[in-house]
């Protein structure tokens, strides 16, 4: 499976779909802002399942700050492909 590599800077919130759920909602390009520069990601994505025009993934997130403890986050992130562009329409955090 063919694997694309997104780099969202804030500047690109259009990256959502317009009836985008997000539990982040419009602190999604704040909270990107918020990462310093030099914070380096490890992201390991697989693919749940697939229906008409949606497709869902888990994605784990390691994070790793300078001076600060890595952390790693677990989400379920749906997209749709509107128009021959996947956009991302749901990010839920996975309970611990």
């Amino acid at each position: 499976m063919p694997i694309t590599w997104i780099v969202l800077p804030s500047r690109h919130a259009g990256s959502l779909t317009p009836d985008s759920v997000n539990a982040a909602g419009d602190r999604l390009p704040t909270g990107i802002d918020a990462v310093p520069a030099d914070t380096r990601h490890c992201v390991s994505i697989s693919s749940l399942n697939s229906f008409d025009d949606s497709a869902r993934w888990k994605v784990t997130v390691g994070e790793f700050r300078p001076g600060i403890k890595p952390w790693i986050a677990e989400q379920t992130i749906t997209t749709r492909t509107l128009d021959g562009v996947t956009l991302i329409s749901e990010i839920t955090a996975t309970p611990a």
